[in-house]
């Protein structure tokens, strides 16, 4: 039987391995940090990869039964509704990122939250998380490697993220976000894997 530690390792990079070459929440995490402050994304990344994790440790195989339609669908919408959110949010200055969209009670918490939560299950990171927790039975460390493997992931691409919105006008990165999202929501509703 490994070392907790050699598992803990294990996990970290197997799974950041398969998010980082498989996995469209980069883009989705890097669109949001670029409109947003990236703490306040980061903390809703977080939790979410931490939940969804949590999941994956726990339901092991059963997560691989969720209808693939069903998966789907809540992706779909869940992209165009963040889409939606971007798109209307209200301009607080030239350049400076906002807190929250004014007026319309969305924190980029719960909407970085939403966007990363409710899409992609049974993704290959949860499905690597999921495999070596049944092989190794040590969900609790799979689940701590896992979440903070996916967590360097959302550093990554919210340090992309604020350097775009650095360098490219704030109108530009909203079109691009929400031409990026839409996009996302074409490939999952067509079933294409990127």
């Amino acid at each position: 039987m490994p070392t907790l530690l050699s598992i803990f390792l294990l996990t970290y990079a197997a799974v950041i391995a398969v998010e980082i070459a498989g996995d469209r929440s980069l883009y989705t995490v890097a669109s949001l940090a670029a409109r947003f402050r990236p703490l306040p994304v980061l903390a809703g990344v977080a939790a979410a990869v931490t939940c969804k994790m949590a999941v994956a440790v726990l339901l092991g195989r059963t997560i691989l039964l969720l209808p693939e339609g069903l998966v789907r669908g809540v992706a779909v919408a869940t992209i165009l509704g963040a889409a939606v959110l971007v798109w209307r949010g209200e301009d607080g200055g030239a350049g400076a990122p906002q807190t929250a969209p004014e007026g319309r009670g969305t924190h980029p918490v719960v909407l970085a939250f939403v966007a990363v939560f409710l899409t992609e299950w049974a993704d290959p990171g949860q499905l690597t998380a999921a495999t070596l927790s049944v092989r190794y039975d040590a969900p609790v460390i799979v689940w701590i490697a896992a979440s903070l493997a996916v967590s360097t992931k959302a550093v990554f691409a919210a340090t992309a993220g604020v350097v775009l919105r650095r360098w490219v006008p704030r109108n530009v990165l909203r079109g691009v976000a929400v031409a990026g999202l839409l996009g996302m929501a074409v490939l999952v509703a067509l079933g294409v894997s990127t």
